[in-house]
């Protein structure tokens, strides 16, 4: 239902700015699979963005502690 809502308002908005009252065509038309494609990407985004910030955090540590990171590896690899 939200992203049906989210579809019809951006297709009210176009043709508000275009100022024509005639009727998108489909090839123009955002549709709710277009709504929801741009959420699924925008998820993947951010997920992306939080494994790069965890990488940036972890090297951060492993230069501010690099001695942790060696007896850890030496305690796994004997």
């Amino acid at each position: 239902r939200r992203r049906e809502d989210i579809a019809r308002v951006c297709n009210e908005a176009r043709t508000r700015i275009e100022g024509t009252n005639e009727v998108l065509n489909e090839r123009d038309r955002v549709t709710d699979a277009i709504v929801t494609h741009w959420f699924q990407n925008k998820r993947k985004m951010a997920k992306s963005q939080r494994g790069i910030l965890f990488l940036v955090i972890l090297q951060t540590y492993i230069i501010s502690f690099p001695f942790v990171f060696v007896r850890l590896h030496f305690s796994i690899n004997p």
